[in-house]
């Protein structure tokens, strides 16, 4: 009887140290410093102290009374010396080994010791001794199975974690890189605007100068190329130019190439301000179709007579000396000057031939001097060697009669092209650059 009241006193014990955690309704076996002291103790006592005073061990702290029983002599001192092993491993049990606490692995097979020596040799009872042990394994086994379980899925969590810092930081990559891109964009947006509006000042004050209206478009062009050859990105507008186009985008001249895409450019940034003036919009389109014009055929036209080496005087003696009622020539003397002024010059850049006074030639085609004039019949030649027989239609030269004067001129004059204007001029001049180079021969 005695035995098996000190037994309940040690399952009690171990019942209220196995009750500290519980997981899916088991028990599982989470022993503290303090409580494995408190069981050792329990085993330390003799079978008179335990019968005596059952409660002893709430009043009196597990050390004391492992100091009073050394004390006394009741126990071996090896027995107290695997106690004292057994407390400081508890309390210092941070090292792991295949995963599990030194102390399982050290601290167990001494409590076995104890348990062998307190039931069988001390107590004389072989059977309890076996009951006690399978349930001490029992109990400790479980726990080791749910911390391993808990082990594991505390390494999964860990692993899941690391995998979401590796998403974390890859997104914060991203954002970082996003947040540099768009300071990039946020940057290239102040700078167009700034750019943008720099454009429409400097146009501004050439437009309300004194100067004629060819001067101010010499100036103008200058300032849009200074201003726009080095700061935007043209291949972004090239798209947009191919979309309207009716011919391959390698006919046009090199110039036009450039003139095109930014002013495709300008009428995208400049109507996103209030009360804009369209105007340098409208001249970059003018540009190329003037420079399409000069290119193909009045330059054309001066590389091919010095190739065939004219000699002006003599050719065209007519349109330079003749007179008749009203005096000279002076409708194609003048064209007659320009060609004998340009083959004596080998810098092709310099061979200009404004865009009215290119209009004004190309409509002399149309006039009885046409059939008089050695110069004109010669250009004509020229010209339907190069280019359909209706390049010298009156409705063609009239639309672009019109594009000079509602749009070209007009834009280089205090008016203000707005955006609806401006959107019209886009439409009749984009036709009339289809028009001519349609009519141009490869």
């Amino acid at each position: 009887m005695e035995s098996i009241k000190l037994l309940e006193q040690i399952d009690d014990c171990i019942e209220r140290t196995a009750s500290i955690t519980k997981t899916n309704g088991e028990y599982i076996l989470a022993l503290s410093a303090g409580q494995i002291i408190e069981l050792i103790s329990i085993f330390m006592l003799t079978k008179e102290e335990h019968l005596q005073d059952p409660l002893s061990l709430n009043r009196i702290s597990p050390k004391k009374i492992l100091d009073e029983c050394f004390n006394k002599g009741y126990l071996r001192t090896d027995i107290y010396m695997m106690m004292n092993t057994i407390r400081i491993y508890r309390n210092y049990a941070a090292h792991k080994i295949d995963g599990k606490d030194d102390y399982y692995h050290v601290c167990m097979p001494m409590l076995i010791n104890i348990l062998q020596w307190f039931y069988r040799d001390y107590l004389g009872d072989t059977a309890q001794f076996v009951n006690v042990k399978e349930r001490f394994y029992k109990e400790t086994n479980t726990y080791l199975v749910k911390e391993s379980v808990a082990q594991y899925e505390v390494e999964n969590v860990y692993t899941k974690l690391e995998q979401v810092m590796n998403v974390c930081n890859s997104m914060f990559k991203k954002l970082t890189d996003l947040g540099i891109k768009v300071e990039n964009i946020d940057s290239k947006v102040t700078n167009i605007l700034s750019l943008v509006q720099e454009i429409n000042n400097k146009i501004h004050s050439i437009k309300i100068s004194a100067l004629d209206t060819e001067e101010k478009m010499l100036l103008i062009n200058d300032k849009l190329d200074g201003l726009l050859s080095e700061n935007i990105e043209i291949d972004t507008y090239i798209s947009i130019v191919k979309r309207w186009l009716s011919f391959d985008w390698d006919q046009l001249d090199s110039y036009s190439k450039s003139y095109l895409p930014t002013a495709e450019f300008l009428f995208g940034e400049l109507s996103k301000l209030p009360d804009v003036d369209l105007s340098p919009f409208i001249l970059q389109y003018c540009r190329t179709l003037e420079n399409e014009m000069l290119k193909k055929v009045f330059r054309a036209y001066v590389f091919n007579i010095k190739k065939r080496k004219i000699i002006i005087n003599r050719e065209f003696n007519w349109d330079l000396f003749s007179k008749n009622e009203k005096g000279y020539n002076q409708d194609t003397q003048k064209f007659a000057k320009m060609l004998r002024k340009y083959i004596n010059n080998t810098n092709s850049d310099e061979w200009f031939f404004e865009f009215g006074t290119m209009l004004f030639i190309m409509n002399l085609l149309n006039k009885n001097i046409a059939k008089e004039s050695p110069l004109l019949i010669d250009f004509k030649s020229f010209i339907q060697n190069y280019f359909e027989e209706n390049i010298t239609d009156l409705n063609f030269l009239n639309a672009l009669e019109e594009i000079k004067d509602k749009y070209r001129n007009r834009s280089a004059h205090s008016d203000i092209i707005k955006i609806e204007e401006a959107k019209l001029g886009r439409d009749e001049i984009r036709e009339a650059i289809n028009t001519f180079l349609e009519l141009y021969k490869q």
